[in-house]
């Protein structure tokens, strides 16, 4: 079984927002990031379900940023066997379509039996 997990980097649930200057984000150059804790839960569960099912395959998909590289070797470190960085500069400057469809281009190959999301990602 073949089970793909979306993980996404997230503002440290603790920082403190401030608005850029551009007034239309937040600056996010001071602001630590950490993986969805839902996506954590998703990642868990596809983790047990290899486990109790003696094989399979668990691989971890993120779309972001070069420092989105931290949820995936977070994700490893977890017992993920292989992940697919969807590498976007900048993702606020894509529709929810396009991010859909870009990680949905990258997963498709890879024939999964099931994928786990976790929320408002």
């Amino acid at each position: 079984m073949k089970i793909i997990v979306l993980m996404k980097q997230v503002a440290n649930k603790d920082a403190v927002l401030r608005i850029g200057s551009d007034e239309k984000w937040i600056n996010e150059t001071d602001i630590a990031h950490q993986t969805n804790e839902s996506d954590g839960y998703a990642l868990e569960e596809a983790l047990r379900m290899k486990e109790a099912k003696g094989e399979g395959e668990v691989v971890v998909c993120s779309l972001g940023p070069q420092s989105a590289k931290t949820v995936i070797k977070d994700a490893l470190a977890r017992g993920a066997d292989r992940a697919i960085h969807v590498l976007v500069d900048d993702s606020k400057e894509l529709s929810p379509h396009q991010i859909a469809k870009a990680i949905a281009d990258a997963i498709r190959e890879e024939n999964a039996d099931l994928v786990f999301t976790g929320l408002q990602s």
